[in-house]
């Protein structure tokens, strides 16, 4: 059976946070200038990538 992730101290800030408020707080700190339906389209995008590669563990490969 596959270990929980290790969140460190910067990932818990954004557990509870949706990806809308996550891509707000992002443009504040890093200063990104894309719009943010399309940084919340790319956070969506990757997260499914991730959640796919790992969801074998579970059988939904």
């Amino acid at each position: 059976m596959e270990s929980a992730p290790n969140y460190s101290a910067e990932h818990e800030g954004y557990v509870g946070v949706s990806t809308l408020e996550t891509d707000v707080l992002w443009k504040q700190e890093y200063g990104l200038a894309a719009p943010g339906a399309e940084l919340g389209a790319d956070t969506n995008r990757r997260g499914m990538r991730r959640w796919m590669a790992s969801a074998s563990w579970c059988g939904y490969s």
